[in-house]
């Protein structure tokens, strides 16, 4: 499905069963509210599913990788080489994302849709559009019709996924210089200040966080509209991994299952498809709190709030393996608790404390 029309016929969770599951929770063998984000999370699936009890037995991480053309600005301490390197230490089952997946239960799916190297490798979806982006500090990094592109393919692999029996999706990417596009793209959509929008990525010095700024700058100062479209944004600045998990978003919203953000990146995308259509995020689920300064703007954006705090920097998916285990735990307190009324405790004498936490 073309990727407009399927933005305009995305629908709401069911608030019905929102509403039955929490009073189902409030039910259950515990002070109300205790559990707390597992609550919140067992009642958004609820919502989202439309019914009480859900498991998520399979899921899948999908991971997009594509290689940044203002890398030859030097913006990153790694070449870009690293990113072939790791797209196949991924698929060998070395890599982070790799063995933190299948410790969750979760498999993983590596899409190219931009490595600049011919690869051959099994299991690999060739997905490539082109070979990189082109360099934004001078030039836009894409066409429109490779932007539109970009986002198609993520709807796809989300359709494909849900096609393939898996019940949750998570977002990863693999690209060196990507923090910088994600960078860009929040400046862009915000007007903050370079400090709370620009990190030291993979690991920058304090010269080279400098460097990087200078160059969003360069890039930000080539147009003087300051559009907040986020297809003009993604054409501009974008990369192609980006463009790909907008359209799991949208695909994973579109189809009502639930997707779960990883970090930063993964997050710069969530809010990109969020703009394209707030209806997305009832079906988007933060994982970790990424160290990078523009993540808090992403949840204060999104009004929502990764509920683990890692210290994690990686990207990859890897939070995503972390909040799929949360939400085993969420989906076992409402599948497996006993009722308060069915184990001789007066529901009447707890005391709920929630309005205090807030």
């Amino acid at each position: 499905m073309d990727y407009k029309e399927l933005i305009k016929n995305i629908k709401g969770c069911d608030s019905s069963t929102k509403n039955q599951a929490s009073k189902y929770i409030d039910s259950l063998l515990k002070p109300l509210g205790s559990l707390g984000v597992l609550e919140e999370t067992a009642i958004k699936m609820a919502s989202i599913s439309g019914k009480i009890n859900n498991s998520y037995d399979k899921k899948v991480i999908l991971i997009f990788a594509s290689d940044n053309g203002v890398v030859v600005e030097g913006i990153t301490s790694a070449p870009k080489e690293v990113t072939a390197i790791q797209v196949a230490n991924f698929l060998k089952g070395v890599g982070g994302i790799s063995v933190l997946a299948k410790s969750a239960g979760a498999d993983i799916r590596v899409i190219d849709v931009g490595v600049a190297a011919n690869l051959n490798l099994e299991g690999l979806y060739n997905q490539k559009i082109r070979k990189g982006t082109r360099n934004l500090a001078i030039e836009d990094s894409m066409t429109l019709e490779e932007a539109e592109l970009s986002i198609q393919k993520g709807i796809d692999m989300a359709f494909e996924a849900v096609k393939s029996g898996y019940q949750i999706v998570g977002t990863g990417e693999m690209g060196i210089g990507n923090s910088t596009t994600s960078s860009l793209l929040l400046t862009a959509l915000t007007k903050a200040p370079l400090n709370n929008t620009v990190g030291f990525g993979a690991g920058l010095s304090e010269k080279m966080l400098e460097h990087k700024k200078k160059i969003i700058l360069q890039a930000l100062n080539r147009y003087e509209d300051y559009t907040q479209d986020p297809i003009k944004l993604l054409v501009r600045y974008g990369g192609f991994d980006i463009g790909a998990m907008i359209g799991v978003y949208l695909g994973c919203a579109y189809l009502q299952i639930p997707v779960v953000i990883d970090g930063f990146i993964s997050g710069i995308s969530a809010l990109m498809a969020y703009k394209l259509n707030p209806t997305v995020k009832d079906y988007m689920f933060l994982s970790h709190k990424s160290v990078e300064p523009g993540f808090k703007l992403i949840e204060e954006i999104l009004e929502m709030e990764a509920p683990l705090n890692m210290k994690m920097r990686l990207g990859e998916g890897t939070g995503c393996t972390l909040m799929f285990k949360m939400i085993d735990s969420s989906m076992a307190m409402i599948n497996h608790m006993g009722q308060l009324e069915n184990n001789d405790i007066d529901k009447s004498i707890l005391v709920d404390i929630r309005g205090d936490l807030v």
